[in-house]
Parts: structure tokens; sequence; C-alpha cells
């Protein structure tokens, strides 16, 4: 059975909780809008937590597959003042920094939020650079519709060892071929 849920899962006071959660062959933490800010004001993912919660799984048999997101907004679906609740994508760099940390973790399984939804701007899919404009939409910042299906690529093949873990994004953005570093 896969659960899902809080990712401060380990700090629920309650008992009862803390007896689900270890009944679960795997745990995704739900990390999507967890951040912090840098002395700049750069939005980074909370990934501090991350070899603890994966230490917890590990000693009581549970898989752990730590959720990743490329950046956030529930500007459109919650009708907020435009960039008012961004976490933005910095082109990539805010959702690679994620694969790096697990990277370094020695994860193999991540879940990454999500390949479709739009309404909280994570969406991963192939989207378009010219978004209508009767409202506020999170675009990918000129980069091409397939960047981020490229980016999560590159991110599960540093997982399985079969790139260098890096924390410089390995490819750059180019129409048609992929152009590496």
């Amino acid at each position: 059975m896969v659960g899902g849920g809080d990712w401060n899962w380990r700090q629920n006071p309650d008992p009862d909780w803390q007896k689900l959660y270890r009944r679960f062959d795997a745990y995704v933490p739900w990390n999507v809008g967890n951040h912090w800010l840098d002395k700049s004001g750069v939005k980074h993912a909370t990934t501090s937590y991350w070899a603890d919660d994966r230490y917890e799984c590990e000693r009581n048999g549970t898989l752990w597959i730590p959720s990743v997101y490329p950046g956030f907004s529930w500007d459109n679906l919650q009708q907020k003042p435009p960039g008012s609740t961004l976490i933005a994508r910095r082109g990539g760099q805010f959702l690679w920094e994620q694969f790096h940390e697990l990277a370094k973790l020695g994860v193999d399984s991540v879940y990454v939020a999500m390949f479709d939804e739009v309404d909280e701007g994570t969406a991963i899919f192939k989207v378009t650079s010219d978004p209508p404009t009767q409202g506020h939409f999170v675009g990918y910042d000129g980069l091409p519709s397939d960047w981020y299906l490229r980016l999560v690529g590159e991110g599960i093949q540093m997982l399985r060892g079969k790139r260098p873990i890096t924390a410089e994004i390995p490819i750059t953005p180019s129409r048609g071929c992929l152009a590496l570093h």
C-alpha cells in the first residue's frame, strides 16, 4: 500500500497517525509549496529533512518516494494577484536542485508533481510559449515547450547513476535536438 501526505509526517504527534505511516509499503511526502528563502530572496525547495525521512522509512521497511516539483503558483486557482503566490521555476534550476539533493542521497525513485496540474503551476507537460492574454498563466519563460519533460528525464538519469551528479543543469534549451554541456 502506498500512502501520501504531509511532508512533516515524522513530527505528527498523533500516535495513531504514526502507526498508520509505518503500515505503508511506500510513502510519498508531499513537498509541493514547501520552500525557504536564501539571503537574496530566491526560493528553494525545502530538502533539509529528506535524509532523516529516508532513514526513518528504511528503518521501518518502507520505500520512501520523495516528491519534487518545478515551481508553484496558486495565482490562477485562487484568483490571487499575478505573482503573489509564485515559487519561480528559475528556468528549471528550482527543480534541478531537488534532483541534485536526491542524487547525493542515493535515491533512485521520485514522484514528480505534477504532469498536468496547470492550476497550481506545477505542470511539466508541453505548454505554449504564447498563453492567452485574458488570464494570468505561469509559463515557461520562453523555454522550449518540452523543457521540463527533458529536465525530468535528465534528473532520472542522474538518480539512476547514468549521468554524473551535478548541481548544474547538464542540458541547455534548444529547439529540436538536445545540446549537452
